[in-house]
């Protein structure tokens, strides 16, 4: 927990809020709404798995898709996101 008890840990998120929590942290924030404006008749699941795909973040995906989300897993996200940035960890 954050010294002011923000963090929750075990709060859930859906897998979107997640998705979209990890792709604002990368700087990719903006690529979504782009493509939903390019493109208005696709689902904004698939414009986040089109803007994570350009970047090689399939694991993201992959392991969003896969469960209701919380916090925590949601910082475990953060660590796929380092681990793919930095190649390792």
């Amino acid at each position: 927990r954050l010294i002011d008890l923000s963090f929750e840990p075990m709060i859930s998120m859906d897998a979107g809020e997640a998705i979209d929590l990890i792709l604002t942290a990368a700087g990719y924030s903006g690529e979504i709404e782009a493509i939903l404006d390019q493109m208005p008749d696709v689902p904004r699941d698939e414009a986040r798995s089109i803007v994570c795909r350009l970047h090689g973040m399939e694991r993201m995906m992959e392991y969003a898709d896969q469960r209701v989300l919380t916090r925590g897993d949601a910082a475990l996200m953060v660590w796929l996101l380092m681990e793919q940035r930095t190649g390792r960890l």
